[in-house]
């Protein structure tokens, strides 16, 4: 059966570009009313190649470069994060009689090492032992248990708030004895096992209920997942503490040292080259803030910059787009290639210091998402993947014997992606959303060849 829809594929692809017919009865291969592209040439601004450019489509992670686009403009390529260490009470000979302070400010770049450096910085300063506790403020941002609380409780789905390692996931394993043990260490996490439990559900409280096998899961609490691996580096450095609490109240705290982690642009570049969810999650907030806007949701957010690209780019109909957050993760979120045409038509002509537009996006065949994929034109293909199950997308720009072209590629499958949607959170239809997954597959071969079609007919034209 695989080999009929392969064949079927290719017969279809060899049809003219603009009027490809992708449709089969069982639904594993695409439709034509679901798919678009365009080939846009930069210089002679005209449009090569185009279908359903207007289709307001799920994007998935290609949804990331409107988001960090909108960072870029807004908050600008010089922005700066920090988290402040403060303290209260009073220091002296290496004893802090008081509270120790961590305040999050919404640092996306964070990760282990900086965690490392954060409790080195923390022993130069002077402490030795922290008399009171050890706090955390993280009121920067709204607190959330998982980007998207309609899908499934994995690594790319974590909470967020404005504390945070951007590797805000562990493991779960067991010893030769079948004792669990976690990677990192997070004993104020609790476990209840069952192999009734083939999907992982989190509870209150920090407990999960999880099937006795080996598991990789998203902190949920993200600022006390960042306290428990700090305190664990400042134990390393033999610096005394009590426990950890949170706390609002910063009135009388005083400033020992602020952290700066990762450049702005750097953050940007890495963030469309590997497409970490909570990066862009955490730009979004960033940017809805500077806007003054209210956010009590990442759709909220969302939609704060939904108006000001409406109002940058007033050619086009945006306000009747639904956003959801700010990496794509959702199968609510649309947009069409046209609106992307526009942010890319722009982004390509900006220099920030001396980073220019294109070189933020992944690199095909050597770097980033597109490492592996098109191959056969290495450097020629600079852009940004998106993937779901049942949807796939590429965005880019395309260089061809000196000539630049913008370059979208969007393709999904609704009704098959809605029926994962409802599978994936009831653990009693385990083995058909499994067998949903291995179909999925199936349509993201097919989807990529006619990624790969389509370009090959561009570059080799």
């Amino acid at each position: 059966m695989r080999y009929f829809y392969v064949i079927l594929f290719v017969v279809l692809s060899s049809c003219s570009a603009a009027k490809k017919e992708l449709v089969d009865e069982n639904s594993i291969i695409f439709s034509d009313k679901e798919s678009a592209y365009l080939l846009y040439d930069l210089e002679k601004n005209t449009l090569i190649d185009s279908h359903n450019i207007d289709k307001a489509l799920t994007p998935a992670s290609l949804f990331k470069i409107v988001t960090a686009y909108a960072a870029l403009e807004i908050l600008g390529s010089e922005y700066k994060f920090e988290t402040k260490i403060l303290y209260n009470g009073k220091l002296k000979d290496g004893v802090l009689y008081g509270d120790l302070i961590i305040q999050g400010l919404g640092d996306p770049s964070l990760n282990y090492q900086d965690l490392y450096n954060i409790a080195q910085l923390i022993k130069l300063n002077g402490i030795k032992e922290v008399k009171g506790n050890l706090l955390y403020n993280d009121n920067y941002f709204i607190n959330l248990k998982a980007i998207n609380d309609k899908q499934p409780a994995s690594i790319y789905n974590p909470g967020l708030s404005s504390l945070l390692i951007k590797e805000s996931n562990f493991a779960v394993e067991f010893n030769d004895n079948r004792k669990l043990f976690t990677v990192p260490k997070l004993d104020y996490l609790s476990f209840k096992l069952s192999y009734k439990y083939q999907v992982p559900e989190y509870k209150k409280r920090g407990k999960w209920f999880l099937s006795k096998q080996k598991h990789y899961l998203p902190a949920k609490d993200t600022s006390r997942f960042f306290m428990e691996i700090l305190a664990q580096n400042m134990a390393q450095e033999k610096i005394k503490i009590r426990k950890i609490s949170k706390s609002s109240d910063l009135t009388n705290a005083k400033k020992i040292f602020s952290y700066t982690g990762d450049s702005f642009l750097d953050i940007i570049r890495d963030n469309l080259q590997y497409s970490e969810n909570i990066v862009s999650e955490i730009l979004l907030l960033h940017t809805a803030r500077k806007l003054s806007c209210k956010v009590i949701s990442l759709a909220d957010a969302a939609n704060c910059i939904k108006v000001w690209y409406s109002k940058k780019y007033n050619n086009l109909e945006w306000l009747n787009l639904d956003w959801s957050n700010g990496s794509g993760l959702s199968s609510d979120t649309k947009i069409a290639a046209s609106h992307l045409l526009e942010i890319l038509k722009s982004l390509s002509m900006q220099q920030y210091k001396n980073n220019f537009g294109a070189s933020l996006f992944a690199v095909s065949g050597v770097e980033g998402t597109l490492t592996r994929k098109f191959r056969e034109y290495p450097l020629n293909i600079w852009g940004k993947t998106g993937t779901m199950y049942y949807i796939s997308a590429t965005a880019g720009y395309l260089y061809d014997k000196g000539n630049k072209y913008v370059f979208v590629i969007m393709a999904n499958n609704s009704n098959a992606r809605k029926e994962i949607d409802d599978l994936q959170l009831d653990r009693n239809k385990y083995e058909e959303y499994q067998d949903k997954i291995s179909e999925a597959g199936e349509w993201k071969d097919l989807a990529l060849e006619y990624q790969e079609e389509l370009i090959s007919k561009w570059l080799d034209n």
